[in-house]
């Protein structure tokens, strides 16, 4: 099908009767309602991240925008610290602060911010496929219950991509129309809302790929990606953390994201590809059957098709490179298969005309067919991932346990946790004490690779060993052998908070009573502590690691 300079004009259609604005609140309830479905799973919210995010929010008003991090000791940002979500969290504290007022707790607040961007996604969605004019479109707004359901799961997580995939759907109305002024200030608003910004860029690259395939010259080929980096740049040079927001940009995104290393977070791993298709099936083999009947018209590819199937294929492949990316590739191919659908079957052509023939009673009964079944699939589908929304930790078992260094250690004393994936819930909970790891490996492993994998062997009870030959000789390294004596030596930690799933770790600290004393769940529970949850263990400190620390 060859792809022309067309003039766009919208189809012929009888004039719609629903105010837009209608038409957008009903869909605005739809995605909030299903955001709500999730969100009552649990009483806690979902995500690791989430509770990071949580804390953050809180804290703004009182704390502002922190420029170092002292919760987080062996990290490349203790002392540099640069939030690259401080819009987010601009926009999540009213809602935060409210929870806290109303129910002593952050994560009421965080689940209506789910749900009003929820809502605000399924608006925009209905939104452009009016101004596309594009029919049966509240068959597609039923559908995005369909949707893979780890993009339902990652959109219940308190988090950044709430707010950008809306941005990043407003932004393809305004490269249809050409709103390059509009669209550098949306590159503005996006980049404080996630420093990850390159990523709004793939909507402005597709309108330029379009304009390029249709044969325009380069001053319009360029317009969109150069005013939407315009506004990305301005948008980072007139940030609270300027300019040390750069080399952050650069560590996020090739340092743990696209060039994800071994020991990254799984979000930036890709999916397995039996389990992607198990998931995401319904909305390929919906694209798939939609594409094949746009081609089945022969005619040319318009301008907006273009740009619909670049921005679908530019998220569906970086989809398969990191899994964190479904949170945006679903909604895009829906737009992108609801609209080839509609311009398959605008007059008669070879896959209307045996729907014609059918008569109107038979194709009443095939609309109602295709629309109970997407229901049915869509409410198991939101029920699934109602299974799998749940905190990725014992919430409860960390809380209590937080109270208690809160209550019983020194102010800033440091906390060797057994994973590095914890600290949110801990941070969420403490701020009293210094944790030794978190966020993401890759912020301990860069600046502290030897101890980095000491932390690994210590914490996966692999002591006594040796570190591994290529942190052999790096910067600070100190000794070859590791053992359990570095969690005083190298890492001066105080604590040592441990959970059930660590029992190798535990068992390694019950040998050495001589350094390791469990101090919780109190002496008088020996019996509990058995069975707990959570152990900390008090750190013997020696007189030489007291000097040097």
């Amino acid at each position: 099908m060859a792809v022309k300079q067309v003039h766009e004009t919208q189809p012929a259609i009888h004039h719609c009767r629903i105010p837009g604005w209608l038409e957008m609140l009903a869909a605005a309830l739809f995605g909030a309602a299903a955001m709500l479905v999730i969100q009552s799973a649990t009483p806690y919210v979902a995500g690791n991240d989430s509770y990071y995010h949580l804390a953050m929010a809180r804290m703004l008003p009182d704390e502002g925008f922190i420029k170092t991090f002292p919760w987080l000791h062996w990290t490349l940002f203790r002392d540099a610290f640069v939030s690259h979500h401080h819009g987010f969290h601009v926009l999540l504290a009213p809602l935060v602060r409210w929870s806290d007022r109303i129910t002593g707790e952050a994560f009421l607040g965080g689940k209506i911010a789910a749900m009003l961007a929820m809502g605000t996604s399924a608006a925009l969605f209905v939104h452009i496929l009016r101004r596309w004019h594009v029919r049966h479109r509240w068959f597609w707004v039923l559908a995005l219950a369909c949707l893979p359901w780890h993009f339902w799961l990652r959109h219940s997580f308190i988090r950044a991509p709430l707010i950008g995939l809306p941005l990043m759907m407003a932004a393809l109305p305004l490269v249809l129309r050409r709103r390059y002024k509009l669209l550098a200030v949306l590159g503005f608003v996006f980049v404080h809302i996630y420093g990850g910004a390159v990523v709004f860029l793939l909507v402005p690259l597709a309108a330029a790929g379009a304009e390029f395939a249709t044969g325009r010259p380069w001053r319009i080929v360029l317009a969109a990606p150069f005013a939407s980096s315009i506004g990305l740049l301005m948008g980072l040079v007139i940030h609270p953390y300027f300019p040390a927001n750069f080399r952050f940009l650069y560590t996020q995104l090739f340092e743990t994201g696209l060039g994800a290393p071994s020991e990254s977070g799984i979000e930036w791993k890709p999916f397995n590809a039996m389990f992607f298709i198990q998931m995401a099936w319904p909305l390929i083999v919906a694209w798939v059957v939609c594409a094949v009947a746009r081609l089945a018209r022969r005619t040319p590819i318009t301008r907006s098709e273009m740009i619909l199937l670049l921005t679908n294929l530019a998220f569906f492949a970086l989809t398969c490179k990191s899994r964190r990316f479904i949170e945006y590739w679903p909604v895009f191919c829906a737009l992108h298969a609801a609209y080839l659908l509609d311009r398959a079957t605008r007059g008669r052509t070879p896959l209307t005309a045996p729907l014609v023939r059918l008569g109107p009673a038979p194709r009443f009964g095939l609309a109602i067919l295709l629309t109970a079944g997407a229901l049915r699939y869509g409410y198991a589908n939101l029920l699934h991932t109602t299974r799998e929304a749940q905190p990725g930790a014992n919430v409860g078992a960390i809380r209590r346990a937080m109270n208690f260094l809160k209550e019983n250690s020194p102010a800033d004393s440091l906390v060797l946790t057994d994973d590095w994936d914890i600290f949110p819930y801990c941070f969420y909970y403490n701020q009293h004490n210094v944790f030794a790891v978190g966020l993401d490996p890759v912020f301990t492993s860069r600046p502290y690779p030897a101890l980095w994998a000491r932390y690994r062997a210590i914490t996966r009870g692999q002591t006594p060993t040796s570190l591994p030959a290529d942190v052999i000789g790096a910067a600070g390294f100190g000794h070859e052998d590791v053992t359990l004596d570095d969690v005083e030596s190298e890492f001066a930690a105080s604590y040592v908070l441990v959970c059930r799933d660590h029992p190798a770790l535990r068992a390694k600290l019950d040998e050495r009573p001589d350094l390791f004393t469990c101090v919780y769940p109190p002496r008088g529970d020996t019996p509990l502590a058995q069975g707990a949850a959570i152990r900390i263990y008090r750190v013997f400190r020696s007189a030489t690691t007291r000097a040097a620390h």
